[in-house]
């Protein structure tokens, strides 16, 4: 009976004896730069089924938009508005996935693979601003030449999104074809990430000590608001109260908040929360201040009224929060939670809510106002706990920099390459004949430091220096005289 090997054919060896190698270089070498090209090739399809994947969740949102926003407006001038902002968020959102594919490639990278070089299919990235600047300008075009027909000009611009719409889920079965072989080559061998799977994970939130739960009353309306029976989501956020042992109930919006944060940080690896408004009419409603113009608008579109757009709106007043725009990261929190509270009180919340915030001595007032203190302040506290931990990663990094690149004598030099480029071989010489204290600020990548530095330096030694530092990549100056204003920071 002949015997079956197949089993070993998912084991990868550095050290098997069937590749080729030199003559001239011994076996341990030979065997130190398979295993760097077996690691390399790893990395780099890790980083492009990552890409790939954000890039199908930015499709699918496009399309979904693109199709509500054609069948919901009503008229020419909300549907460009809506557009407009569409083609911003998309715009944005796909320079962000792009800048993320960058620094997880160049995260921990080791010199010996050289520079990243990205996938077609990374760079060739969907166009999404030419689609929909297309179908802008038709509408345009239209109500510039006296078209005031707005069911015609919808229809032809429905048409022109359902093309658009075919061109996204065409891109979607490439990519999606694209993740399905390098997941098939990413199974072909056993690694320590597929060798094993999760049994099982258990995450335990704990509330704060000095939080006071709210006592029940009874009957009275502030338990309908906290009522979670009246929800109509069977979602985790969807719960509204918890009831303790004393009969007290916890504060819904703690709950909602700490879950949605959760999601939104960034840290944590979850893709499904968009950090971004998709929908168009809740974002009209989210710029509505006054309780009386938020209620009019209620009223008129009840079918935003639920729980997934109030999260949805939390979410993006965490984005804001970061961006620094406190004040509107406030009026997403009001806003959430006006959605909130109306959705868990049942078909008629939205006028049960406001009949309830329009009497001034009722507790259900209090209670939704300190509700949006509490819960904007939670949201603060974390943008602060997350900017902090960025600083550190930052400081953490720039320090591992600095140790990569320092030599026995103390000096500092860029790694030596086999394969390098003549233009790195001249940026590597140019960092090699700076000052020692610029070149570790330069491998601080602190912008500070950096004109600290150049504080101490002769002004015509200073002005060679960044001459040839910009000249072969060391400093980038992308706004035409950054570089004189630079000098003139540093002699400042």
């Amino acid at each position: 009976m002949p015997i079956n090997y197949s089993k070993w054919d998912k084991l990868e060896l550095s050290d098997d004896d069937d590749f080729e190698g030199h003559p001239n270089v011994d076996k341990g070498t030979e065997v130190r730069l398979r295993q760097a090209e077996i690691h390399r090739q790893r990395k780099d399809r890790k980083v492009k089924i990552n890409h790939l994947k954000g890039e199908i969740a930015i499709l699918e949102t496009a399309a979904k938009s693109l199709t509500s926003i054609i069948s919901t407006q009503l008229n020419t001038d909300s549907i460009m508005r809506a557009l407009t902002m569409l083609r911003s968020e998309l715009a944005e959102t796909a320079n962000q996935l792009q800048s993320e594919t960058w620094k997880e490639a160049n995260t921990n990278r080791d010199y010996r693979w050289g520079p990243y070089e990205p996938d077609s299919m990374i760079v060739e990235i969907h166009p999404f601003g030419p689609g929909i600047d297309k179908i802008l300008n038709s509408i345009q075009a239209k109500i510039n030449n006296g078209d005031s027909n707005d069911e015609s000009i919808i229809k032809d611009a429905k048409q022109m999104v359902e093309k658009e719409v075919t061109l996204i889920f065409r891109r979607k079965d490439l990519l999606l074809k694209g993740v399905e072989e390098l997941q098939k080559q990413e199974d072909a061998k056993l690694t320590s990430e597929n060798m094993f799977k999760e049994g099982f994970s258990k995450t335990i939130i704990s509330k704060e000590a000095d939080e006071t739960p709210i006592k029940s009353k009874g009957k009275q309306s502030i338990e309908v608001i906290h009522n979670p029976s009246s929800s109509t989501s069977n979602t985790p956020t969807a719960h509204a109260s918890t009831s303790n042992s004393d009969g007290s109930e916890g504060n819904a919006a703690d709950e909602i908040s700490l879950s949605v944060l959760k999601s939104s940080n960034p840290t944590e690896g979850d893709e499904d929360e968009d950090s971004y408004l998709t929908n168009p009419i809740v974002a009209a409603f989210v710029g509505i201040s006054p309780m009386e113009e938020s209620y009019r608008y209620l009223m008129k579109h009840s079918d935003i009224v639920n729980v997934n757009n109030s999260d949805e709106v939390l979410a993006e007043a965490m984005r804001l929060e970061m961006a620094g725009k406190n004040t509107p990261a406030k009026q997403c929190v009001q806003q959430s939670l006006i959605l909130q509270y109306c959705a868990n009180l049942g078909k008629d919340g939205v006028r049960l809510f406001f009949e309830r915030m329009k009497n001034t001595t009722h507790g259900a007032r209090k209670l939704y106002t300190d509700d949006v203190e509490k819960t904007y302040q939670r949201i603060a506290n974390r943008v602060k706990e997350m900017a902090k931990e960025a600083e550190e990663k930052e400081k953490a990094e720039a320090a591992a920099r600095i140790a990569a690149a320092e030599q026995p004598d103390g000096s500092y030099a860029l790694p030596d390459l086999e394969d390098a480029s003549e233009e790195y071989k001249t940026k590597a010489q140019v960092f090699k004949d700076l000052p020692r204290k610029f070149q570790r600020a330069l491998l601080s990548q602190d912008a500070d430091e950096i004109n600290r530095a150049m504080s101490t330096m002769p002004q015509g030694e200073l002005d060679d220096m960044i001459s040839k530092c910009v000249k072969c990549g060391l400093l980038d100056m992308e706004v035409e005289g950054a570089e004189d204003e630079l000098i003139q920071e540093a002699e400042q």
